[in-house]
């Protein structure tokens, strides 16, 4: 257990139950880049508390230190949609919506498409956010703060080099 986060569900589920001293984010990665290829990931949010989650991409190369590309003003190096409604993409933040937060019990997608060069956001099967110009070759990630917080993969579909062939995360 890394940063106090646990796998389960043959790397399907990851949660953070207890409190963790240090750095308050703890970041998990597909564990395999996504290139040349379509994919839709629905994640089920179990549980999220006081603090939170956050889905999104990273480039495949680089840092995967996303805790510094969520507080740093540029958030060059990443595309996520965090529980509170906010978007963040490279050089910017899109502020808080109150139709695009999610929370415990909440079916939330991503359709990553690197042929288009879009990420998609949906909740609940309806269009939220769209990005555009994302990497060529990325990791889909979620980032926890906190504690007692849970996300769960429950699905993975795709077309393409590579779609299908990740669909767990590590930690």
């Amino acid at each position: 257990m890394r940063d106090n986060l646990a796998l389960s569900s043959d790397g399907r589920t990851v949660s953070r139950r207890h409190y963790y001293e240090g750095n308050d984010w703890g970041n998990i990665y597909w564990n395999k880049a996504l290139e040349h290829c379509k994919v839709k990931i629905t994640f089920k949010i179990d549980k999220v508390s006081g603090e939170g989650i956050v889905i999104g991409i990273i480039p495949s190369t680089g840092s995967r230190n996303v805790y510094s590309c969520l507080n740093s003003n540029s958030f060059s190096t990443l595309w996520s949609w965090t529980y509170r409604g906010r978007m963040h993409f490279p050089g910017h933040r899109q502020e808080y919506m109150a139709n695009w937060q999610y929370t415990s019990g909440d079916e939330v997608s991503l359709v990553i498409d690197l042929f288009a060069r879009t990420m998609t956001c949906l909740k609940g099967g309806e269009f939220i956010h769209k990005f555009e110009n994302i990497a060529e070759s990325v990791l889909p990630c979620v980032s926890i703060e906190g504690y007692n917080n849970a996300v769960t993969i429950v699905s993975v579909s795709g077309l393409g080099k590579g779609a299908l062939s990740g669909n767990s995360m590590t930690i």
